[in-house]
């Protein structure tokens, strides 16, 4: 014959003397070990320097608006005192100048009144307008070991 069916055993419960059952308390949230704590931090430090540097690289890659303000510097100071873009030509201008002495002595002492404008930056390569009161000229430049050089002026 068959026997009748037992109930399954239940966890003991715990009680205090006026049995009600006491439940336990749940885990309790320790805090983060110190190397997680580094390691958030760190994460933290990378996306902060991050958020930072990358418009400063996106600028730098297409020229920005730091090559242009180069350019725009020694073109000025070229158009003030001439002999100072004797300093800022290319190989082939200069060798045109006669050599850097050549182009000294043919510098004027002070040249007209002259705005900037107009400056396009592609890469390596770069032109800007010259305004002078009698005409504009369209001055050609390259990038070369880290400096901006007058390639040519038409």
């Amino acid at each position: 014959m068959a026997s009748a069916a037992r109930p399954l055993p239940s966890a003991p419960s715990r009680t205090d003397g006026l049995h009600l059952r006491v439940v336990p308390s749940p885990a309790r949230r320790t805090r983060p070990s110190p190397a997680v704590i580094r390691r958030r931090r760190a994460v933290a430090l990378a996306g902060l320097v991050a958020l930072v540097l990358l418009p400063l690289a996106a600028l730098s890659i297409g020229g920005g608006a730091g090559a242009s303000a180069q350019i725009r510097s020694l073109l000025e100071r070229g158009a003030a005192d001439p002999a100072s873009l004797c300093d800022h030509l290319s190989g082939a201008m200069l060798a045109a100048a006669g050599g850097h002495a050549g182009c000294l002595r043919s510098s004027p002492s002070r040249g007209p009144a002259a705005t900037v404008g107009g400056i396009r930056v592609d890469g390596a390569r770069a032109t800007a307008v010259v305004h002078h009161p009698e005409a504009d000229e369209i001055v050609s430049l390259v990038r070369q070991d880290g400096d901006w050089k007058v390639a040519d002026v038409r």
